[in-house]
């Protein structure tokens, strides 16, 4: 099914998350790996590998999407905030359902100059 135009996105995005009845699962993300590539000052290049598992009570779990994450993570005012996190996957497919998945809880800086 194609998207030809943001209404059709929007359609598309509403019956995924609001029409459509998926029965209940569970994502864990898991983080390995994490390591520091370069420290400018206050600003910290890193990066680290992630896998994402998705259960469901009747199905043996399944891998649904691994890569690595890319980050820029700033110091300011005595905490560490991301100011940029890219998510760079290794599989070509991502299943449909990952729309549903709520996006993690990261604290960005906001600002543009962080």
């Amino acid at each position: 099914m194609s998207c030809d135009g943001i209404g059709m996105i929007k359609d598309r995005v509403t019956a995924l998350v609001k029409v459509l009845v998926y029965e209940p699962r569970i994502w864990r993300r898991y983080v390995s790996s994490v390591r520091i590539d370069a420290i400018e000052g206050d600003i910290i290049r890193s990066r680290g590998n992630f896998l994402l598992f998705e259960s469901m009570m009747d199905r043996e779990p399944q891998l649904n999407m691994l890569g690595e994450y890319v980050d820029t993570v700033v110091y300011r005012d005595g905490s560490f905030r991301f100011k940029e996190r890219s998510c760079v996957y290794d599989n070509y497919r991502i299943q449909t359902t990952l729309s549903l998945l709520s996006e993690p809880q990261i604290q960005m800086c906001g600002e543009p100059t962080c």
